[in-house]
């Protein structure tokens, strides 16, 4: 089934023990830290939030190389990750300028 089918496990396998507010359902992403799916003033960040900074740390994990970062974290192919990573406008020259410090 994929990568996908992985994280869906994932995420669903996954249990969210603190405090919830009006009934609404925290589902960490992959990884099990939940600290990063709320942001500062407290609100749950969405999916859309939640995959930007997965794909900006999957960037900077591999150096701005943006196909070992697709290929490494399961993406389902190299275009759709670099259309995400123009979609949330990412500078992957970032990652490369850190690896060449």
């Amino acid at each position: 089934m994929g990568k996908a089918h992985e994280w869906s496990n994932a995420i669903i396998a996954q249990h969210w023990t603190g405090s919830v507010q009006q009934g609404a359902t925290i589902i960490p992403f992959p990884g099990g830290n939940t600290t990063n799916s709320v942001s500062g003033d407290g609100k749950v960040k969405t999916i859309n939030e939640l995959e930007s900074i997965a794909i900006e740390n999957a960037i900077f994990e591999f150096n701005g190389n943006l196909t070992e970062a697709a290929l490494k974290r399961g993406a389902l192919d190299v275009r759709h990750f670099t259309e995400k990573v123009k979609q949330y406008n990412i500078d992957p020259s970032l990652a490369r300028k850190k690896r060449a410090a």
